[in-house]
């Protein structure tokens, strides 16, 4: 394939992929919205220190960071 045509194609046929760290904490006295506010911010920063593409030729087109903290009667916290 030319240069032109793997462009194009790369364009066309994006990769789309999902981290998922399902983290089950012992809180002492750690609040909910803490562990949230600090799984937030580990997200953000893979995304600003160029952790998602490393040193490779890929470009991140869009990225996003939810945190779900689960009530206790759900599964441990979830990171989509």
């Amino acid at each position: 394939m030319k240069p032109k045509e793997e462009a194009k194609a790369a364009v066309e046929n994006p990769i789309r992929a999902k981290l998922i760290l399902d983290v089950t904490y012992v809180p002492g006295t750690t609040h909910a919205e803490e562990v949230r506010s600090l799984l937030q911010a580990a997200g953000d920063h893979l995304a600003n220190e160029g952790l998602l593409t490393g040193d490779g030729p890929a470009e991140v087109e869009s990225w996003s960071v939810h945190v779900k903290v689960a009530s206790p009667k759900e599964a441990p916290v979830h990171v989509r």
